[in-house]
C-alpha cells in the first residue's frame, strides 16, 4: 500500500519519498490556508504528479467549513477532499457526507469516512457511502482499533473483499499506537488489493520520544508540528523509523 507521511515543519522536505500525501486544512488550530509554505509543498507534490488528500480536519478536532475545504483543494490541486464527518456517529456522517457531495466541485475526487460505534455501524456506513456513490474512496479511522476492537480495520477490509465485486479504493486514517504492525497484517486479507493507502505521523513521534515502534506506545507530542529536533540522532532515529514503516507497508520506495 502507499504511505501519506505526515512530517512535522521542519521534515516537509520528506514529503518527497513518496508519491502520496495527506494535507491538512489545521495544524495546532490554525488554518493551514495562512501558511504559504506548507501549502506550497503540497502544491509541488501535485505537480510532481503526487496523489494528494486534503484532510477534512475532523480527527485533528478542528473540522473546516466544506466551502473554505473546496476552495483550499482548488489552490493546491489537490486530487482528493475527504467528506466531513462525525467521529464515531453514523448517521451524523451520512447527514453532513451527503450534504456535502450534493454541493461537490465535479473536478474533484471524493473520500466517505466510515463512522459508528459498533462493526455493525460501520459496515452500514460503509453501505451508505456506496450508495452515495460507487466512486467514494473509502476511509477507515483509526479510532476502531480503539473503539470497536484492536483488529476492527482488518475484519472490515476482509468483509469489504467478499462483500463487493467491483472496485473499492480504501485508505487507511491514520495509525493506532495499540498496533503499528496492523499495515503489515492487513494485507493478507485484502485479496483483492482494495486497500490504497494510509498516512501516519508516527514514525517521527516516536523519533521525538527515541522509541522502538516496534514495542512502545506513544502518543503524538504537543509540539509536534512546530518542534526542531535539530540533533543528528534524533534525524538518524526519524529516517530509520521511515524505512520500517515503509517496509511494514511494503509501499514502494521513490528514494
Amino acid at each position: 500500500m502507499r504511505v501519506a507521511l505526515i512530517p512535522p515543519l521542519h521534515r516537509l522536505d520528506d514529503l518527497k519519498l513518496t508519491n502520496y500525501q495527506l494535507m491538512l486544512p489545521y495544524i495546532d488550530g490554525l488554518p493551514t490556508r495562512r501558511n504559504p509554505r506548507y501549502c506550497d509543498y503540497y502544491a509541488a507534490a501535485v505537480k510532481r504528479g503526487d496523489y494528494v488528500i486534503l484532510d477534512n480536519g475532523a480527527a485533528e478536532g478542528k473540522m473546516d467549513d466544506w466551502q473554505s475545504l473546496l476552495n483550499l483543494a482548488k489552490y493546491v490541486g489537490a486530487t482528493e477532499v475527504i467528506l466531513p464527518d462525525v467521529i464515531g456517529d453514523q448517521a451524523g456522517t451520512f447527514r453532513v457526507a451527503s450534504a456535502a457531495w450534493h454541493t461537490r466541485d465535479s473536478m474533484l475526487k471524493y473520500m466517505y469516512v466510515a463512522q459508528g460505534q459498533t462493526m455493525g455501524d460501520v459496515m452500514l456506513s460503509i453501505d451508505e457511502a456506496r450508495q452515495l456513490s460507487p466512486y467514494l474512496a473509502i476511509g477507515l479511522p483509526r479510532h476502531l482499533l480503539t473503539t470497536i476492537s484492536f483488529d476492527a480495520r482488518v475484519q472490515l477490509v476482509r468483509w469489504m473483499n467478499e462483500a463487493f465485486s467491483d472496485r473499492l479504493n480504501i485508505h487507511l486514517l491514520g495509525t493506532n499506537r495499540s498496533w503499528l504492525q496492523e499495515v503489515k497484517y492487513i494485507q493478507r486479507v485484502d485479496r483483492k488489493k482494495y486497500i490504497r493507502g494510509v498516512d501516519t505521523s508516527a514514525p517521527y513521534c516516536y523519533a521525538a520520544f527515541d522509541a522502538d515502534m516496534t514495542e512502545d506506545e506513544i502518543d503524538r507530542p504537543d509540539d509536534y508540528f512546530h518542534g526542531e529536533p535539530d540533533s543528528d540522532h534524533w534525524n538518524r532515529r526519524a529516517d530509520g523509523q521511515i524505512r520500517l514503516f515503509l517496509e511494514w507497508a511494503d509501499a514502494p520506495k521513490l528514494i
